[in-house]
């Protein structure tokens, strides 16, 4: 399902949040996740994005409850609703990070998303943080 906010196909978008589909559909293509630099997993997402850089305001490394680096996304008013929307049906499902088309990380969403603030963690360093988090802002409209 595409949102207001991402009514396109993802290619060639510099920021796109990408919903993560098992098995392949005709809606979907292959995405490989990179991982400090280096392919790793790949995943199978839909075309079209479910937000992409007009929904982001600013993203920023954070430190987690155990104090990892960690990346908190801050969304526009419409991305707020179109995230919160979407992330109340689909709680447990993937979503890729890509920058550029290039898959950087692949998240389970873990609750509904209502605030307009979403909180990345896994195992970054922290110069892998904030590379994303560049790419992130440097997307951002």
């Amino acid at each position: 399902m595409a949102s207001a906010l991402a009514a396109e196909p993802a290619r060639g978008t510099a920021f796109a949040l990408r919903l993560v589909v098992d098995p392949a559909t005709t809606d979907s293509e292959p995405m490989t996740i990179e991982y400090a630099g280096r392919p790793g997993e790949s995943v199978n997402v839909e075309k079209t994005s479910v937000l992409d850089q007009r929904a982001i305001r600013s993203a920023a490394v954070i430190k987690n409850h155990r104090g990892d680096p960690s990346i908190e996304f801050t969304l526009t008013e419409p991305g707020r609703k179109a995230f919160a929307e979407f992330t109340e049906r689909h709680v447990g499902r993937r979503l890729v990070v890509a920058i550029n088309g290039r898959g950087r990380s692949a998240p389970v969403i873990q609750t509904p998303i209502l605030g307009g603030r979403i909180l990345l963690s896994g195992n970054f360093t922290l110069p892998e943080a904030k590379d994303l988090v560049a790419g992130i802002n440097g997307s951002a409209k």
